[in-house]
């Protein structure tokens, strides 16, 4: 196991993966105060998808699998309010939630990934969000090109193909669960190609007269 470190918790109802730039409004007091106290250290803290319950005024249920996060741009407003861009830099798992003091934080471990995805298994995952992109393109969405920002590198490669699979958090939550690389790589396959075939009937209903 890893050694257990305190870190600084923003719940939210979204997902935050490794590797994202994830822009943040922060307007309540508690994380307020804790954009300071993370600005004043290391700048990191943790994103933890809120499974049930709201982001505001607490007595929410959280996963216990988030990512954490680096602040590399933030503005503070005359009101107190924050802008900031937070940029994730690897999964951690949430081992214990301390009090609020006054804002969240928890007892949290890095989850290291002992395997790196095959190259197959990253191709057919590449080809499943390519498919789901292009159909994308044609329904009018703005789709970024992969070809820009792929790396060679097979496991940030993998994850920079799970930001941009045009699926829902809960999709993304199980890309962040997921045991393993080859698990993962099939997750992303998975919900770019239900991605795709929802495409698809867009398409076919835009033929219909």
């Amino acid at each position: 196991m890893n050694a257990e470190i305190p870190l600084p918790m923003f719940p939210l109802g979204a997902v935050a993966l490794p590797g994202a730039a994830f822009p943040l409004h922060v307007f309540e007091d508690r994380y307020r105060r804790m954009v300071r106290d993370v600005q004043a250290t290391d700048g990191r803290f943790g994103i933890v998808l809120i499974e049930r319950g709201s982001e505001v005024g607490g007595g929410d249920v959280r996963s216990a699998v988030g990512t954490r996060m680096r602040i590399s741009e933030a503005q503070e407003f005359a009101d107190g309010r924050w802008a900031i861009l937070a940029v994730g830099e690897d999964r951690i798992r949430v081992n214990t939630w301390l009090p609020d003091d006054p804002y969240p934080v928890a007892l949290v471990e890095p989850l290291v990934e002992e395997t790196v995805p095959s190259a197959e298994a990253v191709a057919v995952a590449e080809s499943s969000v390519r498919q789901a992109h292009q159909l994308a393109a044609q329904l009018g969405y703005d789709v970024p090109s992969l070809d820009d920002f792929l790396v060679e590198d097979a496991e940030t490669r993998l994850w920079q193909l799970a930001i941009v699979t045009p699926c829902p958090d809960a999709d993304k939550q199980t890309f962040l669960l997921a045991d393993g690389a080859e698990r993962r790589a099939d997750a992303i396959a998975g919900a770019a190609l239900d991605a795709a075939e929802l495409f698809r009937l867009q398409l076919r209903g835009r033929e219909t007269p």
